[in-house]
């Protein structure tokens, strides 16, 4: 069959000062702006498609919200007049957005700008490699338009416009997804440290671990295209047995970072420190950042804290009771869930990981609030009328501070941690997932122990299904996992803190923008919206 492969719709006003979206369908927007900013040749547009990894996983306002705000970890409760922008954190949370949603509508774009410029690389006449990293790149943003959207828009690479798009159900774009790039695997460069912010077969065995793992969410749809809640019958053993086997893949040359003379909690979160990408031996695919091409990274920190802490923060986003409690059940001591770094003490007096209680700076003085009570965070919080000290906050990502003359720390709103996509820990949690859903729990609870030894904290004595969701959340949170796990584990639709009610199921995708709908002929907006 004639192999079809995504377009984009337009690009945003942006990139384009005289379109929008239901003007044009194709790609001649892309090609435009490519001839315009020098993007002619495969390597050219390849390094752009990297760049635009900012744009949507890697961007706390973006992807990352639709994964986080929506899911068990994280909300942005409104504080007064802050953090209110028109109640679209607190439709994500509630799960009341709708088809006019302005993050959904940006991720849209977003999503198919990075397919749309990975197809371009496949008109340019690439080499092998050249390929295969296109096609990396393509398969990464279309499972991402597949897991949120549940519809992709397809074309050939330079076709017609007169041809219409092909669009694939989440259903069928899953098969042709695993079919894409397990075609050009062996055609990626190999995995080093300095190619981690570049497509590899150990980021192309990671993603195919991931793609395998979640073929029977998307294959549990109805006719009309309403997902389903997957049932843990519906997940095969020979899908299990691929997610097993290239994870081990993935995870090849890669090991726990284990610096001599620190801390589980130091070497943990040494994996998503400024220097992270030349330290970290977990990462297997990351957006590289810099001080000068990192514009959203410092947001991570900045986003949670408290404006007198340091940096001085935004007093937004916070975690909820249902992360807190993962840990708090079963080792309150879990360095994962707060540790104490010399690199954060000496400059600024802040612990990596959820923070709460009563908070000090670098000098262990108590810190305040603008009213000037002492600043305490705590468990609870009203979604629409926190207070400023109200949700417990983390520092995931850590802060990237700059050494002043008189002594002191402070973050200049930029940071070169580098934004981690695909990693070992993952790696090793699917491929214990996936014996648990063989039913081979002894081996899963083995994996699970083998990463708890590495971060410090207490082994398990048994594991269930449900377990290895719980140990997704105490490693991976804050990293954009979520939604996509817990609509796997078929808990995304229950209450959690700031959401008491039940969601309908048609939630687990979200709505198709009405731009696109107007502007891709054949294309039907998702049930329920």
């Amino acid at each position: 069959m004639n192999k079809k492969i995504i377009i984009a719709i337009s690009l945003t006003a942006t990139l384009f000062n005289s379109c929008n979206i239901d003007e044009t369908l194709n790609d001649s927007r892309s090609q435009e702006f490519s001839l315009n900013n020098g993007l002619q040749t495969p390597s050219q547009t390849l390094e752009y498609i990297y760049q635009t990894l900012t744009e949507t996983p890697g961007n706390p306002w973006n992807m990352w919200a639709l994964n986080e705000d929506t899911s068990d970890e994280e909300a942005k409760p409104t504080r007064g007049s802050d953090w209110y922008d028109g109640g679209k954190w607190q439709q994500l949370h509630l799960h009341t957005w709708d088809v006019a949603h302005p993050v959904v509508f940006d991720v849209y774009n977003a999503t198919n700008k990075g397919i749309a410029y990975s197809t371009q690389v496949l008109g340019l006449n690439p080499s092998p490699e050249q390929k295969a990293q296109a096609v990396f790149m393509q398969v990464f943003y279309l499972w991402y338009m597949t897991d949120l959207f549940g519809q992709t828009i397809l074309r050939e690479p330079n076709e017609a416009q007169t041809v219409p798009s092909m669009i694939w159900s989440r259903a069928e774009a899953i098969d042709k997804e695993i079919a894409m790039l397990e075609a050009v695997i062996n055609d990626l460069p190999a995995f080093s440290q300095v190619n981690a912010g570049r497509a590899t077969k150990n980021a192309g065995y990671a993603l195919l671990a991931k793609l395998y793992l979640n073929k029977a969410v998307y294959k549990a749809t109805d006719a009309d295209g309403n997902p389903q809640v997957v049932s843990p019958s519906a997940f095969t053993s020979a899908d299990m047995d691929k997610v097993i086997q290239y994870s081990d893949l993935a995870m090849n040359s890669r090991k726990f970072t284990s610096i001599a003379g620190q801390t589980p909690g130091e070497n943990y979160f040494q994996n998503f420190a400024p220097d992270n990408g030349q330290v970290s031996t977990e990462i297997i695919f990351t957006h590289e950042n810099t001080t000068t091409n990192s514009p959203n990274m410092y947001a991570f920190g900045n986003m949670t804290l408290h404006y007198n802490q340091n940096p001085s923060g935004w007093n937004g986003a916070c975690t909820t009771t249902n992360l807190y409690n993962l840990f708090t059940s079963t080792d309150p001591n879990d360095p994962r869930l707060s540790s104490s770094l010399p690199y954060l003490t000496r400059a600024s007096g802040l612990k990596a990981g959820i923070l709460s209680g009563k908070q000090y700076d670098q000098t262990g003085k108590a810190l305040e609030t603008r009213q000037h009570t002492p600043l305490i965070f705590t468990s609870d919080f009203s979604l629409t009328a926190a207070t400023e000290a109200q949700g417990l906050r983390v520092i995931k990502y850590l802060p990237d501070y700059r050494l002043n003359a008189d002594g002191t720390y402070t973050s200049p709103g930029t940071s070169n941690n580098d934004f981690v996509f695909l990693s070992y820990s993952d790696c090793l949690l699917m491929k214990a997932e996936a014996f648990a859903r063989k039913g081979d729990l002894t081996t899963a609870l083995s994996l699970v122990n083998e990463l708890r030894t590495a971060r410090g904290t207490t082994a398990l004595s048994s594991i269930t299904l449900n377990g290895i969701l719980d140990e997704r959340g105490r490693e991976l949170y804050w990293q954009g996992h979520r939604r996509t796990d817990m609509i796997r584990f078929g808990t995304f639709l229950n209450p959690v803190q700031g959401r008491s009610t039940v969601s309908d199921r048609h939630v687990m995708i979200f709505p198709i923008p009405l731009e696109a709908l107007n502007a891709i002929p054949g294309m039907k907006q998702n049930p329920g919206y």
